[in-house]
């Protein structure tokens, strides 16, 4: 059984009445579908750990934790990528970073833990996800499984992947996210009407309170199906939009979002480009990579890309 409670598994119900009907049915069977499967465990067999930068024992098991999870396409580009993502990430409030890759070592991979050791005054852990058959909430696990039995106790963790660049400094974002983890259990850094009110799942965080319990509510599905494309859709009807909803609307839980990405209705922050112009304007220097796809958004991302692109790591 999937470890939701029947609380959790209570309102089903409250979706936006804008959204298609066959949309809102894909999902609601979906959820139901899940419900009685067996849950699947990440074991010691599904990774491997490639290399650990321990500076500071003592921040280790108490800092706070970034988990980062990584594929590899392109292996060089991607390296290049977490190097640009966390120099314009303001870290005073992380101590520990989590990296689980979907790629072997390799003599670049190298070259670039050496740099990343110098450069980042951070204790850092590379961990290869050997199967990459689960995706980013399987490098989500993959993270809390090193981090649980290494005995590590951070008051709160940061969950992001590898789909979208962090363009210039995120100071501002970073010193409202450090205020407000304060105040709540869980922050979602932006806010989506998509189906469920829900927090977008690229980057969350969540603090000790409750990281336990939303950790082990993560559904692991297989991609190594026969049908990928609904793989990855029910992974963000039920580890995006299930998940991060069943928290918002507990009561007991404190919960915030610190950009609303719908505008009061289904509208995408990616998708729009005067919602986008404006949260820019106020420091949300992100863009994900499949908005390379847009005319509007186009030149700014390739701007940025072919930034990347130039980094030299060794």
């Amino acid at each position: 059984m999937l470890p939701y409670s029947k609380r959790m598994f209570g309102k089903l119900n409250n979706t936006s009445s804008s959204f298609s009907s066959v949309r809102q049915k894909q999902y609601f069977e979906c959820i139901s579908s899940y419900q009685n499967k067996p849950k699947i465990s990440i074991t010691e067999n599904d990774y491997k750990i490639i290399n650990e930068i321990i500076p500071n024992k003592l921040s280790l098991k108490t800092g706070n934790t970034l988990f980062l999870a990584t594929h590899a396409k392109n292996l060089i580009y991607k390296i290049k990528l977490i190097f640009n993502n966390l120099s314009n990430l303001k870290l005073d409030y992380i101590e520990n970073i989590i990296i689980v890759i979907s790629f072997s070592t390799s003599e670049y991979l190298d070259k670039f833990i050496q740099k990343i050791s110098k450069v980042f005054n951070k204790n850092i852990i590379f961990i290869r996800d050997i199967t990459n058959k689960y995706y980013d909430f399987g490098k989500y696990k993959i993270a809390y499984d090193y981090f649980i039995k290494n005995n590590m106790m951070a008051e709160s963790i940061h969950l992001m992947n590898d789909s979208f660049i962090i363009c210039e400094k995120l100071d501002r974002l970073c010193n409202h996210i450090n205020h407000e983890i304060k105040k709540n259990d869980l922050l979602g850094i932006v806010m989506s009407l998509d189906i469920q009110k829900h927090y977008q799942s690229w980057w969350l965080v969540i603090k000790n309170t409750i990281y336990d319990e939303y950790i082990n509510n993560i559904c692991l599905i297989d991609m190594n199906c026969n049908n990928l494309n609904n793989a990855k859709e029910h992974q963000i009807f039920i580890n995006e939009v299930y998940l991060s909803n069943r928290y918002i609307e507990n009561k007991k839980i404190k919960s915030k979002f610190l950009l609303d990405g719908s505008c009061g209705s289904n509208m995408n922050l990616f998708f729009s480009p005067v919602l986008y112009s404006k949260y820019w304007q106020y420091g949300f220097y992100i863009i994900k990579f499949w908005q390379a796809n847009h005319h509007w958004s186009k030149p700014l991302f390739l701007k940025y890309y072919k930034k990347i692109n130039s980094l030299k790591i060794d």
